[in-house]
């Protein structure tokens, strides 16, 4: 067998490269501050109490069914899960979050180079997420919340359609639906953010539309999808009576059509948020 040649290894050394620089802003002192109040805090109670309540459907806190937070239990069930592997501590909350990180690194640049031809892109990509506080800092990377497990999902959803809408293999459509799935049962509606984008770029591609509307694996993952995602939520309706409802006040209408909790901020809050500290150095 022929040794392979420096073109065929050329991009493995910058990625081996980036996984040793990403240790430092997604992993290092990962427990040096304690767990934060609100979102971060609420998530570390429900998965302790899972721990010790082994109701994996009814997230609990301060022993009653959580109300407040009615998002799916995937990244609770994911604690719960470090939990029982290192204990009750920052470390078991945060790891979830710092692994999906990574994760999501790795699919960016494994990405650029099977797609663009260019590993350089995926990696310069990948610097400019693990520099950037938007990111790394917290509801990111380096606190217990929803949003990195999130980010995960929806980037793999977003590059899988990508690669199915390019190639036209129906096992990258099977992979765009676990994402998208997974991103569901990790936060619910906001799973959803990136399909009016993907629905647009449909449309840009002529005939596509009629092609995806076609292909038998459309409604066999559609089923599955409304299957796995509506019997959660009907069996957690069932063993804690008013969950739906609650959803209908966080998630489609109530306190996500308002500013509750006194958050009141110009139209330009979240683009400015962009600017002026979440990508300041970008």
């Amino acid at each position: 067998m022929q040794p392979l040649k420096y073109s065929q290894l050329g991009w493995v050394v910058p990625i081996i490269l980036i996984c040793i620089l990403s240790y430092f802003p997604l992993f290092m002192h990962l427990e040096a501050l304690p767990i934060r109040i609100w979102d971060e805090a609420r998530l570390a109670v429900s998965a302790c109490e899972m721990n010790l309540d082994h109701n994996f459907i009814v997230v609990h806190f301060d022993g009653k069914p959580e109300m407040w937070s009615t998002k799916p239990p995937l990244m609770i069930w994911v604690q719960t899960c470090f939990i029982k592997i290192f204990g009750v501590r920052e470390l078991a909350i945060r790891l979830p979050s710092a692994l999906a990180a990574l994760l999501t690194i790795l699919l960016i640049i494994i990405f650029s180079t099977k797609l663009l031809k260019d590993h350089w892109f995926g990696i310069i990509a990948t610097l400019l997420l693990i520099t950037s506080d938007g990111y790394v800092h917290h509801h990111g990377t380096r606190t217990g919340d929803y949003d990195s497990l999130l980010t995960l999902f929806t980037t793999s959803y977003c590059l899988a359609f990508y690669f199915f809408i390019e190639s036209g293999k129906n096992k990258y459509f099977n992979l765009f639906y676990l994402g998208l799935t997974l991103a569901v049962l990790t936060k619910g509606v906001q799973g959803f953010f990136f399909l009016p984008s993907l629905f647009i770029y449909i449309l840009t591609i002529k005939g596509k539309i009629v092609d995806i509307f076609r292909n038998k694996s459309l409604y066999i993952n559609s089923l599955l999808f409304v299957c796995i995602i509506g019997s959660y939520y009907l069996i957690r309706e069932h063993l804690n009576p008013g969950y739906i409802n609650a959803v209908t006040e966080n998630e489609l209408g109530g306190r996500f059509l308002t500013s509750p909790e006194g958050h009141y901020h110009e139209f330009l809050f979240y683009f400015n948020q962009l600017i002026d500290l979440r990508f300041t150095d970008w």
